[in-house]
C-alpha cells in the first residue's frame, strides 16, 4: 500500500520536474528540479497534502485528496477518491497507511475497516534513492537540454519566503509526447490494468442484429420440417429441430460477416424481416434504426419516488418503498408497483424522442430529471472513466501546461498547483481531452509527528481476525436460511401499506399469494 503513494508521488514530483525540464534553457527553473529531489530523494520528515480532479472531455470525473506524513522511518498516508459520475459523486474509498519502520499496518475501504499488517523495507525518504529514480531525473535534465524555448511562458519571482515560479507551455514535441505514452501510459495500461475487464465485445465487430429473430428462424424451421417452431421444446425431439433451424441461422450469419465492407468491420449488420441485409456504422445507428432506446437510472429507485410524486402529488420515501412496499407479497399492490415501474419507463423513452428524435439513450437522475442523448457515453460500457481510458486509449500525449511553483529560502518545495492537459485519441480515432488540475502544499519540514507505534483504535480499525468473528457473530442478513432473523423480520413490518392513495394488506397468507 505505501508503494501505492510512492508511486503516485514519483508521478507527481515527476511531472513537476518533467514540466520545467523543458525550459531548462532558463537556468532559474532548474531550481524547481532540484527542490523536486530533495523533496523526493533527501527529505526525511515532511507533509504532503494533495488535492487533484481528473476530468475527461470538460467533465469532472475522479477527485482525489492524499495527506502523507513523513517523520524518520515512520510514515502516515491517508488516500480518498471519490467517483464522480454525471455530476454526482457515486462512490467514496481509499487507503490508511500506517508505516513504523519496516511494519505497514494497511486498511483499504472497500473492505471494511480491518486492517493488515505487512513487513517492507524500512524507509527514511518518501522516495528511496535508487539508480533508477536517480536516472529517471538525469532524464529530464538532458531532455531539458532539447527542449529549450518550449514553454510560451516562465518567470521567477523572489518572495518574503523563498521563490514562486510561474511556467506554462503549449504542446510537447511529438517524439517527446510518444515517449511519455510507450514508457508510460502504455506500461500502466499493460501492466497495471490489465486484469480489467468491460461489457463490450474484446472480438469487435461486426455485429448482427435481427429485425425479427423469431419470424426468421420459424422460416428455417418451416423449410426444413414443413412446421412451425412448437411452442414447448422441452420434448428432446422438438428441440433437436430447433437447434438445427438455428444452425442453419448460424452458418447464414457466417456467410454474412464475410460479405461486410471494410469500412463496416467494427460496425453492425441489420438484417430485415424480409432477410435483406443493411450495414450501419455504429451501435447508435443499429437503435435509431431498429427505433431502440435505453433508459439509464443513477438511482432506479429514487427515481420511482419522484415519478410517484409527479403522478400522484405526494411524496413517497425512498425508506418505505425499499423497506416495506418492496416486500409484500400482496400481487395486487405487487401490480400496481410494477404498473408504476412501465408507465415510468414508458414515460421517459417518450420524452426523450420529444426532447431528441435521433436519442438512443436517456440518462435519468435520482431526481426524476433527465438527459437525451444520442451517442453512448465514452465509459457506457465500463464500471469506471478510468477503465474506460486505458481500454479505448489508442495514443495520448501533452497538449497544455500550466503550474504555479512555490520554494522556500532553503531551495525546499512548498507548493505546486496547477492544470495539465493531455489530448487523447481512442479506438475509433476520435480525438479526447483528459485534464488534470492539482493543488500540492508541501509543509512541517523538520516538525512533523508520526507516532512510533500502530494504535487502530485510533483510526477506528481492529484486526481482521476481530471483524471476521464480529462478522460472524451478526445476523445473516437475506440469508434465505436464517428462519430466526426473517421471522423476527416479517413480524417488524405493518399490517397494511398506503400507495397510490389505496390501502393493502402488506403480508397475505401464502395461499392466496399462490392463487
Amino acid at each position: 500500500m505505501k508503494r501505492t503513494f510512492k508511486l503516485i508521488s514519483l508521478i507527481l514530483v515527476l511531472a513537476i520536474a518533467a514540466t520545467c525540464a523543458f525550459a531548462e534553457g532558463t537556468p532559474s527553473i532548474s531550481g524547481i528540479i532540484d527542490a523536486a529531489e530533495k523533496l523526493a530523494f533527501r527529505t526525511s520528515n515532511a507533509t504532503i497534502n494533495v488535492k487533484a480532479d481528473f476530468s475527461f472531455d470538460g467533465e469532472v470525473f475522479k477527485k482525489m485528496d492524499a495527506s502523507y506524513k513523513q517523520d524518520g522511518y515512520d510514515s502516515y498516508l491517508r488516500y480518498m477518491l471519490d467517483t464522480v459520475k454525471d455530476g454526482e459523486t457515486v462512490y467514496t474509498g481509499g487507503y490508511t497507511v500506517v508505516g513504523i519502520g519496516s511494519d505497514v499496518y494497511a486498511n483499504d475501504t472497500y473492505n471494511g475497516n480491518y486492517y493488515t499488517q505487512l513487513h517492507q523495507g524500512a524507509s527514511d525518504t518518501i522516495l528511496e534513492n535508487t539508480v533508477t529514480n536517480e536516472a529517471a531525473f538525469s532524464l529530464l535534465r538532458s531532455v531539458g537540454s532539447f527542449a529549450a524555448g518550449l514553454f510560451t511562458e516562465n518567470s521567477v519571482t523572489e518572495t518574503e519566503s523563498g521563490k514562486a515560479y510561474h511556467i506554462s507551455s503549449g504542446a510537447l514535441p511529438e517524439v517527446i509526447g510518444s515517449t511519455l505514452y510507450y514508457f508510460g501510459l502504455d506500461y500502466l495500461k499493460d501492466n497495471y490494468y490489465m486484469y480489467m475487464y468491460s461489457y463490450s465485445d474484446p472480438e469487435g465487430g461486426p455485429y448482427i442484429r435481427y429485425e425479427d429473430w423469431d419470424k426468421m428462424i420459424n422460416e428455417k424451421h418451416q423449410l426444413i420440417y414443413g412446421e412451425d417452431v412448437p411452442e414447448d421444446l422441452s420434448d428432446d425431439i422438438a428441440y433437436d429441430r430447433y437447434m438445427v433451424a438455428y444452425n442453419v441461422m448460424e452458418q447464414e450469419e457466417k456467410e454474412i460477416i464475410a460479405k461486410v465492407p471494410q469500412e463496416y468491420a467494427n460496425g453492425y449488420v441489420y438484417v430485415h424481416a424480409d432477410g435483406t441485409t443493411e450495414y450501419l456504422a455504429t451501435e447508435e445507428d443499429y437503435m435509431r434504426k431498429a427505433g431502440e432506446l435505453y433508459t439509464s437510472y443513477a438511482d432506479y429507485t429514487s427515481a420511482l419516488c419522484a415519478y410517484y410524486e409527479k403522478v400522484y402529488g405526494k411524496p413517497l420515501e425512498k425508506d418505505y418503498l425499499e423497506k416495506v412496499l418492496y416486500w409484500s407479497n400482496n400481487p395486487d399492490l405487487n401490480d400496481k408497483l410494477y404498473d408504476l415501474s412501465t408507465e415510468m419507463d414508458e414515460y421517459y423513452e417518450k420524452e426523450a424522442r420529444a426532447q431528441d428524435p435521433n436519442a438512443v439513450l436517456v440518462k435519468v437522475k435520482t431526481d426524476g430529471s433527465f438527459t437525451a442523448l444520442d451517442t453512448f457515453p465514452f465509459d457506457y460500457y465500463y464500471l469506471t472513466m478510468t477503465r474506460a481510458i486505458f481500454d479505448r486509449m489508442k495514443s495520448v500525449t501533452v497538449s497544455s501546461a500550466e503550474a504555479d511553483i512555490t520554494t522556500d529560502a532553503e531551495g525546499l518545495l512548498t507548493g505546486a498547483k496547477g492544470t495539465v492537459t493531455f489530448a487523447m485519441t481512442d479506438e475509433t480515432g476520435k480525438e479526447h481531452t483528459i485534464g488534470i488540475s492539482f493543488d500540492c502544499t508541501v509543509s512541517d519540514y523538520g516538525s512533523t509527528e508520526v507516532e512510533d507505534w500502530f494504535d487502530p483504535a485510533k483510526y477506528g480499525f481492529v484486526s481482521y481476525d476481530e471483524w471476521a468473528e464480529a462478522k460472524e457473530n451478526e445476523p445473516l442478513d437475506g440469508d434465505e436460511y436464517d428462519e430466526e432473523y426473517w421471522e423476527k423480520f416479517y413480524a417488524s413490518l405493518p399490517e397494511t401499506a398506503e400507495f397510490g392513495g389505496e390501502t393493502y394488506q402488506l403480508i397475505i397468507p401464502y395461499e392466496e399469494a399462490e392463487g
